[in-house]
């Protein structure tokens, strides 16, 4: 059993941006896991976008049966306000 690694790319044209992602997967005769993150400009206020793929598959000699779980967690950047040193 070898691992397969992938790596994707998405235009998003609402934000004008492309996102970026990895997964792996793992396949055997009667199963396959898989695994992606995927990370993407939603727009302007949400910032950051994490997408998360979850695939099992089971496998017999006439049936196959594949779910699929995907989730989506939003990474909102708050600027830091600069402080400077006070005198005295």
């Amino acid at each position: 059993m070898i691992p397969n690694i992938g790596v994707s790319a998405r235009y998003n044209r609402v934000s004008n941006e492309l996102g970026v992602g990895a997964g792996i997967g793992l396949v055997t005769q009667y199963v396959s896991l898989g695994l992606s993150v995927n990370r993407d400009h939603s727009n302007a206020s949400t910032g950051q976008v994490l997408f998360y793929n979850f695939t099992l598959g089971i496998r017999f000699n006439f049936l196959e049966l594949d779910t699929c779980r995907a989730s989506a967690t939003s990474l909102s950047v708050i600027p830091r306000r600069r402080v400077s040193p006070g005198k005295g």
